[in-house]
Formats: C-alpha cells, structure tokens, sequence
C-alpha cells in the first residue's frame, strides 16, 4: 500500500513538473529612443501584438517591445529568433517595424507588444493587425490602421486623422475632424467635430456629433445628437436623438428615425424606399414642406398646415407650410415606406 501512495505522489510530481515547463516563456526584448526635439512623426508597424501609446512625458520618445513566446522547446526558441524588430529614422520620422524571418510558423502562442512613450502633440501613425492599440491622448496628426484588433482612445483631437477599421471594436471618448472607414467594426464614440464615414457591415454609436457625411452599406447607426447629416445608404438603419440643423439623405432599405428636430432647423430632405421616415418636427417650428408618397402614407399636423393634398390611387402628396416666423425646409420623397411629420 505505501509503495502504490508512493507511486501515485511519484506521478503527480512529474505531471507538474510538466505543467510547469509547458507554461515556461521565452522572450527577448528591443528597445530604441530618440530626442523628442528631433522626432516630429512615428510610425509603428506591428502584427500578433498589443501597441500602447502613452505620453508621459520626458525628453525621449521612447519604444519598448516584448516579444513572449509559450513553451521551451526547438520550435517555440525558433520562433523567437525569427521575430525582429527594425527601428530607423529619416529626417525627422522615427520608425519601429515589426520583422519576421522567412521560416517563421505561426502555430505556436506568442505575442509581440508595443509600448510607446512620446508627446501628444506629435504626429503618429500606426499600423496594427490581430492586435488592439491603446492611446491616452493624441493632438497631433494621426493615422490608424488596424485589422483583426481593438482600438482604445481618450482624446483623438488632431487634424487631420485618419482610421481605417476592420474586424474589431473601438471606443473613443473626443474625436476631432477625422476621415472613418469602417468595415465589419463597431465604433462608440462620445463627442465628434467633423466626420467623413465610409462604412459597411458596421455599427456607430456617437453621443454628439457636430457634422457627418457617409456612404453606407448595412449599418447600423445611433446618435444623441448630430447637427449635421448628408450620406447615401443601402441596408443601413438610422436612430438619431436630435437633429439639430440639416440632414440630407438617400436611403434605400433602411429606417430613418429622428426623436427631435428642433425650432430652427434649416433642412429636412430623405429620398427613401422600402422603410419608413419618421422626422419628430418641434410643435413650435414653422417649415415649408413638399412630400410625396407611392405606395404608403404620409403623417404631418394637419391642423397647423396650409396648402395642397392630393391622394389618388397609389400616390400621396403634401405641399405647403407648418406654422409662422422663419421656416425651414422639409422635402421627402418615399416609396414603399410611410412618412410620418411632426410629433
């Protein structure tokens, strides 16, 4: 009986020590600064691997790279050697540049992870895939390319900036003037000045946006509020808070829901098919309105409007004006999707 409770205590002994030496890693580091007065823009360019932009301060700009390799044996040390990094400068643009050999598998679990220390103020771009980035605060140019990867930002107020998005989610907290394209991503986003969207298979959601203009392809976007909206869409799905000042879109197979337009506004004007249009006109606006409708209805307060309705057959039509003072302008054309004006 001892010799078989020694037998087993002999074997959980080695299984642990097999655990242990599978969880062993390898890693080898790179390391490179520069003086902040010479370095103006960096240029990260890096896959498999977390990048970390911090700003910090002091007198260097700073990249720190660790690459992590699980395991010890023959396949797991080659794979280690055949990750490089190649630093280099020109003028005044620093780069860091992950390199791979010819002979690297990519089976083995291994990671290989930025760590950047460099004023907001400076222009950056960095390319990521199958990786997230992580940024506190940038105020100068940016770009953005990331694949198969998060994006975490603070404050992105530098312009211009650019953000090419495609697999992944990214949270924003202030964006300024910014070029998005977006590709099966989901964008949150806080506040936002200017923003130029080319989107597909995508999801925005914006607290406050002051300007967008978008082509887009089955989307799915909701806005706090936005003062200014001009795109064209197919399959994309609009939830808008409050329309401050101005939308102007085409939309086919896609609902367009506005809670609240404000006294005020200047333009109203949707092209839509197959969904319906609903635009929430303040009781208190005055706005002139020319709307038309086949194969659906239109909803407006019919009590405070003067001018024409026509209805014949499959068509419906309403021109005319919605209270007094300054007007602004409604014009909405649908087909196959009910239109619904006012409250």
């Amino acid at each position: 009986m001892r010799r078989r409770f020694d037998a087993v205590i002999l074997l959980m002994g080695l299984f642990l020590v097999t655990l242990v030496a599978g969880a062993q890693e390898n890693t080898r580091r790179f390391s490179k600064s520069w003086p902040v007065a010479e370095v103006e823009t960096l240029v990260i360019t890096n896959k498999f691997g977390e990048v970390k932009i911090n700003s910090n301060g002091g007198t260097m700009v700073t990249v720190d790279v660790v690459v992590r390799v699980e395991g010890s044996g023959s396949r797991d040390r080659a794979l280690l050697e055949a990750v490089n990094v190649g630093f280099g400068k020109e003028g005044r643009t620093a780069t860091a540049e992950t390199e791979f050999g010819g002979n690297l598998k990519t089976r083995g679990n291994f990671s290989i992870d930025y760590t950047v220390n460099i004023p907001p103020e400076k222009n950056l771009t960095v390319h990521n895939k199958f990786g997230n980035v992580i940024l506190n605060r940038l105020t100068g140019k940016g770009e953005f390319h990331i694949a198969y990867g998060n994006l975490t930002a603070g404050q992105m107020t530098g312009a211009p900036l650019k953000l090419e998005l495609e697999y992944g989610k990214a949270d924003i907290g202030t964006m300024g003037e910014a070029t998005v394209l977006l590709s099966y991503y989901k964008l949150f986003l806080g506040t936002g000045s200017r923003m130029v969207l080319d989107s597909k298979y995508s999801v925005l959601n914006a607290d406050k946006l002051q300007e967008l203009q978008l082509e887009s392809k089955y989307d799915s976007f909701e806005f706090g509020a936005v003062a200014s909206l001009e795109g064209e869409s197919k399959f994309t799905n609009y939830r808008i808070g409050t329309l401050e000042r101005r939308l102007k879109l085409v939309s086919a197979y896609g609902s367009v829901k506005v809670d609240q337009v404000p006294a005020g506004f200047e333009l109203l004007e949707v092209t839509s098919s197959y969904a319906q249009v609903t635009l929430g006109i303040d009781g208190e606006a005055a706005w002139e309105v020319d709307a038309s409708c086949e194969y659906c209805n239109i909803s407006y307060p019919e009590a405070a409007f003067k001018g024409n309705r026509i209805k014949e057959n499959t068509r419906e039509s309403v021109r005319g004006r919605v209270g007094s003072g300054n007007p602004g302008v409604v014009r909405v054309i649908s087909k196959y999707g009910n239109i619904r004006l006012g409250k």
